[in-house]
């Protein structure tokens, strides 16, 4: 199978003292659309008024691709009046500077990041003894290529990105399975941990291509993106989203939706990375949070609190389940992750007591002594929005606090939003399932007059001022595309014809003839989102 080398429109920026990976894109979510570095902007000029930029219109290459530039002064400096010389660059290269043309025929070995620098001083210019002439870097990335008969295996302490994207390098003896974490050596950023790995999710368990969850004992892995170390890590499988990007739309959205609210909320964080597993390539993955009493502590919350998980549709909020048949337990459905003892449920078994047993006029007026009921109207608005039906009761997190007071709302799981439902199947733009029967406290917020009104008002202002706002939506689908954009294709030619064939969703998909490609989907989904806030304007003004 051959990759193609595809032309993106990014032009090669100057990079000053940047960490790999630690990017605007990989935060937990952008604060507005204005506040997103695109890539292809020119890094700001140098003391001696020349800030290197490249021609190149794609920073990207393949193993045994000819990388051929010109650099150009972008300050003050005319180009002309620029000396500027190679001071570091791979073996093999060449650097004319009469020209500035930089020439470099790669090797099947040659994988990685690749930095260029360069000095510059003004062309009259003269150093005096001690003096180190002003220098400028310039980054492009050279991905290994397997289809080479000659191929050379990555060396995980060298391949530390591709194509931009930070690389988890798994090596492991073992045979994976779900109940267990096996022994490995997790490489990160050119550092080898000792770490444990088994396989993640239910669902996905049966996918070609798996979940992984990552376990750091001895040391813990430090995530440039969060600026924190982490024990845990989740590498989540894209193989039910070909546009590669829904599980971390959703999660920044909330966090943004935070973050407009101006309060501390429990925001999982998420990032692109590529995953390498014993030498081989294994795709493009989403990094994600394991919602456990580390990150608790890290989001600023008590880490010795009680964290409930909502694993089955039986989660509620309701005296019976989800037949209608009574529960054995109140808290049927959720699974106790965090909080001692391990099998004491009695503050859930209270919550869902009251909420199941209370008139939507109730539940409301007396919500403010057992829940947050403003992030909670905001959680099923993005529920709503995003069509996540999936996480209208299972998939979600309860977090109560070791003291008691209000119980707080963690979103989890999002391969089902954004036109698409967990099996794959098209939903569309203009489907409205509220949550009220699944629900309770959903159905409480709708039955109730007072509730219902200052949900919408809530509603409107997000879609006008906030992140619903389809501006604040686009711009970043931008920035995720243009990151991963490249990655996204690669990990398509591997994975396509596995997703067109998978049993979970081929009959219904051949059927409908809905089928799509990496780019089909992405198409698809900028197309959903705006006719998603089209359809509310006009239902819902």
């Amino acid at each position: 199978m051959m990759w193609s080398q595809r032309a993106l429109p990014i032009l090669l920026f100057a990079c000053r003292g940047v960490p790999p990976g630690d990017t605007p894109e990989d935060s937990a979510a952008p604060e507005s659309p204005d506040s997103v570095e695109t890539i292809g902007e020119a890094g700001a000029p140098a003391d001696s008024g020349c800030g290197l930029v490249s021609d190149l219109t794609d920073a990207n290459f393949l193993e045994g691709d000819t990388v051929h530039l010109t650099v150009a002064c972008s300050g003050t400096l005319a180009t002309d009046d620029a000396l500027v010389a190679l001071v570091r660059g791979p073996p093999g290269a060449s650097f004319d500077a009469d020209t500035r043309t930089f020439r470099w025929e790669t090797s099947p070995a040659d994988g990685g990041r690749i930095d260029l620098v360069f000095s510059i001083l003004p062309r009259e210019g003269e150093i005096r003894d001690g003096e180190i002439p002003d220098s400028d870097t310039l980054t492009f990335w050279v991905a290994d290529n397997p289809a080479r008969a000659d191929n050379v295996a990555v060396d995980p302490a060298a391949y530390t990105e591709e194509w931009g994207l930070p690389v988890v390098h798994i090596e492991t003896a073992a045979t994976l399975g779900t109940a267990a974490y096996a022994d490995a050596t997790v490489t990160w950023h050119g550092r080898a941990y000792p770490a444990g790995v088994q396989i993640h999710g239910k669902t996905s368990s049966h996918y070609p291509k798996l979940s992984y969850a990552l376990k750091f004992d001895a040391e813990e892995l430090p995530i440039e993106a969060w600026d924190v170390t982490r024990d845990h890590l989740f590498l989540i499988t894209t193989f039910d989203d070909n546009s590669y990007v829904r599980q971390k739309f959703v999660y920044d959205l909330w966090a943004a939706i935070a973050a407009y609210r101006g309060q501390a909320r429990l925001t999982p964080r998420a990032f692109f990375t590529v995953v390498y597993m014993n030498g081989s390539y294994l795709g493009l993955y989403v990094g994600e949070d394991r919602v456990d009493n580390e990150f608790l502590d890290q989001m600023g919350f008590e880490r010795d609190a009680n964290l409930y998980k909502a694993v089955e549709s039986d989660a509620n909020f309701a005296l019976t389940d989800v037949y209608g048949v009574a529960k054995t337990v109140l808290h049927q459905g959720y699974e106790k992750v965090e909080g001692e003892p391990a099998d004491d449920f009695a503050d859930l078994d209270a919550l869902v007591g009251f909420t199941g047993s209370s008139t939507s006029a109730e539940l409301i007026a007396g919500s403010g002594d057992w829940l947050d009921l403003d992030e909670l109207m905001d959680a099923y608005l993005l529920l709503f929005y995003t069509n996540a039906e999936d996480s209208y009761t299972k998939n979600m997190f309860l977090y109560h606090p070791p003291a008691g007071g209000r119980f707080r709302y963690v979103p989890w799981d999002f391969n089902a939003s954004w036109g698409q439902n967990w099996r794959t199947y098209r939903v569309a733009a203009s489907f409205e399932d509220d949550g009220a029967a699944e629900n309770r406290i959903f159905w409480a917020m709708r039955d109730d007059a007072g509730a219902d009104a200052s949900l919408w008002a809530r509603f409107a202002e997000l879609r006008s001022l906030g992140p619903l706002a389809l501006s604040w939506q686009t711009a970043t689908l931008d920035t995720y595309f243009a990151r991963i954009d490249r990655s996204a294709q690669r990990d398509w030619d591997v994975w396509g014809p596995s997703y067109r064939t998978y049993h979970n969703w081929v009959d219904r998909r051949e059927e409908r003839a809905d089928w799509t490609d990496y780019q089909g989907e992405k198409a698809y989904l900028y197309q959903w989102v705006a006719d998603r806030a089209a359809y509310f304007e006009a239902a819902h003004p």
